[in-house]
């Protein structure tokens, strides 16, 4: 997989690889490379984008994504707990 997520799509991160451990065990749970200036900036940009395409849908639109997110979530509470 790769290690970052711009612009709806997985694309790899340009910096330096490094190793995620867990406090708890010691264990690395996760391997990749960390985000450059650049990477940021570029995830930066297209969120403003996406942002201003979001704003200008009507509100109750909104709200439905936003309510449909929050019951998704809650059926998945378990699994995400786990994976955090």
């Amino acid at each position: 997989m790769s290690d970052l997520y711009v612009d709806g799509r997985w694309t790899d991160a340009s910096g330096e690889p490094f190793e995620s451990t867990s406090p708890s065990s010691g264990e690395v749970v996760w391997t990749g490379r960390a985000a450059t200036d650049d990477d940021v900036a570029e995830a930066a940009s297209s969120a403003r984008q996406a942002f201003e395409q979001w704003s200008k849908l009507p509100q109750a639109y909104r709200t439905n994504v936003v309510r449909a997110f929050r019951d998704l979530v809650r059926t998945r509470v378990d699994e995400i707990a786990d994976a955090i």
